[in-house]
């Protein structure tokens, strides 16, 4: 829309230290950034623009990061700590990594690393401010729905934990295998809230206000992810793969308070609601759980490469924000089968500086849509010439 149009402009400056002694360094820092929006100019009416305002998110980091290492290199410490404070919401979210890494042996090495991350503030979630719409409700009465931003949402937050193995385990042959857990919460989205009454001179309108909410939901994913490397002569090889799957609690398929207004909510409010899956547990389907694939190159010659590239992932069902609103298993879902795509692209220097280039795309000519509602890709075959002076 003309109304969303918004300026923008950041700034940001850092400043770090960095102390080392033998094998033991440590580094501080801080860091500043100021992000405004403002939409001022576009918006032609009261509420017709996305903010109708002069938004500013501001981040204030404190950072203190450390590293050690033994004398021989075996054990590999790694450590950092960031308190990341923005002006919404005014609190500190504190993020850090702790890493360690021992080498077995000189080609076995095991990691270990655990984290936590908390997103940023979020320009919209904070400044929303738009009419969607605005009817009669009786002798100068009105109800209009309108978004609204929220400067105290808590952010949401993972937390993670992983231990790895990498390491040769023949000539040409390496393997890198990773377990991961990862747990996240306070989840947000826009949700239908307790309607409030404006009186404007003789008028009264009651406001149904979208804003963004923390949800109760929580999710725990954990999963495996192997990839190897093997090369001989002019020919790699690079398979991967990984397995995971989701756990969810807490969830409920519904967009509104308990004290919601009705004139939007099709169900009952005070029953379907968004603590209504409250100590519920399922498994979630919105991401596969086997996705993999390979790269492979071969150098036929000093002027001749030929590349293969493949990705495979298992059948899921993608949900768009639509499922809560119809609430019939069919509008708002989609189901995304299993699909193997296949790319290659062949590159020959027909002299110095030359080069001629014909990449298929899809070569299996799956047209399967990969996302939500979207188009089919077919087959496509193309071919380049690029000349460097």
């Amino acid at each position: 829309l003309p109304e969303n149009k918004y300026d923008f402009q950041t700034l940001d400056a850092s400043v770090e230290y960095s102390i080392t002694k033998g094998n033991f360094s440590i580094k501080p820092g801080y860091a500043y950034r100021s992000a405004v929006y403002d939409d001022t100019r576009y918006a032609t009416d009261s509420l017709s623009g996305m903010f109708n305002s002069r938004g500013r998110i501001t981040l204030n980091a404190f950072s203190l990061g450390g590293e050690y290492k033994t004398a021989n290199d075996k054990w590999r410490f790694v450590a950092g700590i960031a308190n990341n404070t923005f002006n919404y919401p005014d609190e500190i979210n504190l993020s850090y990594q702790l890493a360690a890494t021992w080498k077995l042996r000189k080609k076995h090495l095991l990691r270990a690393v655990i984290s936590r991350t908390p997103r940023s503030s979020n320009i919209f979630d904070t400044y929303v401010n738009q009419d969607v719409f605005l009817i009669p409700a009786g002798y100068r009465k009105y109800t209009k729905f309108q978004l609204e931003g929220y400067k105290d949402l808590t952010l949401l937050t993972a937390f993670m934990a992983e231990l790895g193995y990498r390491g040769r385990i023949a000539d040409g042959l390496e393997v890198d295998v990773e377990l991961f857990n990862i747990h996240s919460k306070n989840y947000s989205m826009n949700v239908i809230n307790r309607s409030y009454f404006e009186y404007i001179d003789s008028d009264t309108v009651e406001i149904i206000p979208l804003r963004p909410t923390n949800i109760p939901l929580t999710a725990l994913q954990h999963g495996l992810t192997v990839s190897l490397t093997w090369s001989k002569g002019n020919l790699q090889v690079k398979p991967f793969i990984t397995v995971q799957q989701t756990r969810t609690k807490n969830y409920a398929p519904f967009a509104n308070t308990p004290d919601a207004s009705p004139l939007l909510v099709q169900s009952n409010p005070s029953v379907n609601n968004i603590f209504s899956g409250m100590g519920q547990k399922a498994t979630m389907k919105n991401a596969p759980a086997v996705f993999g694939g390979f790269a492979a190159g071969y150098s036929a010659s000093s002027k001749f490469n030929i590349n293969l590239n493949s990705y495979y992932y298992s059948a899921h069902t993608i949900s768009h924000a639509t499922v809560i609103v119809f609430h019939d298993g069919v509008r708002g879902t989609d189901r995304i089968p299993a699909k193997l795509i296949v790319n290659a692209n062949l590159s020959y220097e027909a002299i110095k500086g030359l080069q001629l280039t014909l990449t298929g795309k899809n070569l299996l000519n799956n047209k399967s849509n990969e996302f939500f509602k979207m188009d089919p890709v077919p087959f496509m075959l193309v071919g380049g010439i690029h000349y460097t002076f």
